[in-house]
């Protein structure tokens, strides 16, 4: 399936409004789910796909601050760009799913992942 977060996007030909947007890549992965699953008790494993960074391109065990890398099949798969909206609170876990972007037990990845308002803001005339 095809990128559908257009659904998401404003449509500026009603009226001028705030609506989010901001461009944004994590560099670290392993780093990113260090800080997602502070707090996280038990452990899952995650498959980040990224064409552009051999270091992203990976599956990782998450346990708590303790993540490391692993041969083993994953139990979620995500690209990059929806794991960065997903740790930046832009897309929830289950507007990702919406939009084709998580495979296997999504349900996983609301355990580290909120959406929130992140104040990234551009005015839309």
């Amino acid at each position: 399936a095809g990128d559908m977060s257009y659904l998401d996007f404003c449509d500026n030909r009603e009226a001028v409004r705030f609506c989010p947007f901001a461009m944004a890549r994590i560099s670290d992965a392993k780093k990113a789910l260090e800080i997602a699953g502070k707090n996280l008790t038990d452990s899952f494993k995650i498959q980040i796909v990224d064409r552009l960074s051999e270091a992203n391109n990976k599956t990782f065990i998450i346990g708590g601050e303790n993540v490391c890398e692993t041969d083993e099949p994953a139990d979620v798969v995500t690209d990059i760009g929806a794991f960065t909206q997903m740790f930046m609170g832009y897309i929830s876990v289950n507007e990702a799913c919406r939009m084709n972007l998580i495979s296997g037990d999504s349900s996983l990845l609301k355990r580290i992942f909120d959406k929130k308002s992140n104040y990234i803001n551009m005015l839309i005339v």
